[in-house]
């Protein structure tokens, strides 16, 4: 019988091991964000990390549980996403805020981190330099969230320090926007842009983030604002601030409309 005495402790402390080192599902109500903001490139974008940071700054008001990760590489992005999914398994709402370059392959879609040649913009550059948005989706899917949502501030504009407009890769701005994708089943994918339409990264000299940007953080003043309300109206202050240039839009991949960011604790808190 003494024998067996440290064979049972020895078992319940390997156990006990195992168990801490397990992933741990999110808990009930939890609601937890990766945001990411890149914007060191070559020629440089003035405001995704802004975007960034004051997105981070809001949702953690608003509750979140924040990850913020600026001026990454795609593996690190993708190595970023597979944690996420993982920590945020079984949460009520998964959220993931992107901004900086993105464009399309084909019918696919990609966001490009930082170490993607802008000037060699071909259909196999972009896949091989960039992270697929449907990668990115897929992560939130596997989370099994109540609400998982994928928020598109990419397909930049660059500008020069004198204003001028560059498009990214010297081709035009219809060839480099995102393609028009459905979401994936429970996933909500907001983009800044139409489909193939370069999003602004610059549109006042008073603010230091993208008209989108500026847009979705006042819609998240609102307390009690479904999502689907949320992203109609960051759509028509888009437009409006734009000049009907830009034109915002989200897909709704069989998932409720009627999930609310802003539980209560809107500005001011």
């Amino acid at each position: 019988m003494h024998r067996l005495i440290p064979l049972f402790f020895s078992l319940f402390f390997l156990l006990g091991s195992n168990v801490a080192h397990a992933a741990v599902p999110a808990a009930p109500g939890k609601r937890i964000a990766l945001v990411i903001g890149n914007a060191a490139y070559p020629q440089p974008l003035l405001n995704p990390v802004n975007d960034a940071r004051a997105m981070a700054e809001r949702l953690r008001r608003l509750g979140f549980e924040v990850l913020l990760r600026t001026d990454i590489t795609a593996a690190q992005l993708q190595k970023a996403s597979a944690e996420f999914s993982t920590q945020a398994r079984g949460a009520d709402i998964a959220l993931v805020f992107y901004a900086g370059h993105g464009a399309q392959a084909g019918e696919a879609n990609y966001v490009l981190p930082l170490g993607a040649n802008m000037n060699a913009l071909s259909a196999a550059a972009i896949a091989a330099q960039g992270v697929s948005v449907s990668s990115l989706a897929g992560d939130l899917q596997r989370t099994g969230a109540r609400g998982a949502v994928l928020i598109l501030d990419a397909c930049r504009q660059e500008y020069t320090r004198g204003g001028a407009v560059v498009v990214p890769g010297g081709g035009n701005a219809a060839s480099h926007g995102f393609a028009d994708t459905q979401a994936p089943r429970g996933v909500v994918i907001a983009y800044s842009a139409g489909p193939g339409a370069l999003a602004r990264d610059f549109w006042s000299p008073d603010s230091r983030n993208s008209p989108y940007t500026s847009a979705l953080l006042d819609a998240l003043d609102a307390p009690g604002l479904p999502m689907g309300d949320v992203f109609s109206q960051v759509a028509a202050r888009v437009a409006a601030m734009t000049h009907d240039v830009q034109k915002p839009r989200v897909s709704f991949g069989e998932t409720s409309a009627r999930l609310v960011l802003n539980m209560g604790s809107g500005k001011g808190v």
